[in-house]
């Protein structure tokens, strides 16, 4: 558990700075996700789920603001087809 918290630590630093801010958003997503369903499924106070929500909706913000340099990022293009 150590280790998740530490990671989830650096990727809220890459979040801190904008040419950083699309690869934290994109690393930190799936733990927001995760602790999103957690309280969805399994928590049903109203206040945790608008919380939880809240922050996930504003990681999917940053990731579909910053989309084509994520999309440059993830995708490898053969030589020359630029």
């Amino acid at each position: 558990m150590k280790m998740i918290g530490i990671i989830q630590i650096l990727d809220g630093l890459l979040m801190l700075y904008p040419t950083t801010r699309p690869i934290g958003a994109f690393l930190l997503l799936p733990a927001v996700l995760h602790i999103f369903l957690l309280h969805a499924f399994m928590d049903y106070r109203r206040d945790e789920n608008f919380e939880t929500g809240l922050f996930l909706s504003l990681i999917l913000l940053v990731i579909f603001y910053y989309k084509l340099g994520l999309k440059d990022l993830l995708i490898l293009h053969p030589a020359g087809m630029y």
